[in-house]
């Protein structure tokens, strides 16, 4: 699911319950916009439940580019997925019902972004 709405929404609890995920405010970490667009190319280049190829790196990256490019400069991004974790090691907070979900929010002065992909095993 990917969206960007006009909001005056204020956290990224209030950003998953725009989009229809669990808004726990435990389950999001604020991450950097280089960051953000890592877990974007990831998750768009691969699946989560047998990191299998889904897209050429370069095309995953170009879309990430361009979601990210819908906000401005100071834009605060968050996703599930603690960012000391290792990159090599899989875990995360579920905001769905689904076996595996991550993602992107994101919040930037009146307009808020959602880009969240889930998988099944």
């Amino acid at each position: 699911m990917v969206g960007i709405v006009r909001s005056a929404v204020e956290s990224p609890s209030e950003v998953a319950r725009l989009f229809g995920l669990r808004d726990s405010p435990g389950n999001f970490f604020e991450v950097s916009k280089e960051n953000a667009k890592a877990v974007l190319v990831s998750t768009l280049a691969h699946d989560m439940a047998y990191n299998c190829s889904l897209m050429p790196l370069a095309d995953a990256a170009a879309l990430a580019e361009e979601f990210i490019a819908s906000f401005r400069e100071d834009a605060r991004y968050f996703t599930n997925r603690d960012p000391d974790t290792p990159p090599s090691y899989r875990s995360w907070n579920p905001v769905t019902d689904f076996t595996f979900d991550t993602g992107i929010l994101v919040l930037s002065h009146g307009v808020v972004g959602c880009a969240w992909f889930m998988d099944e095993d």
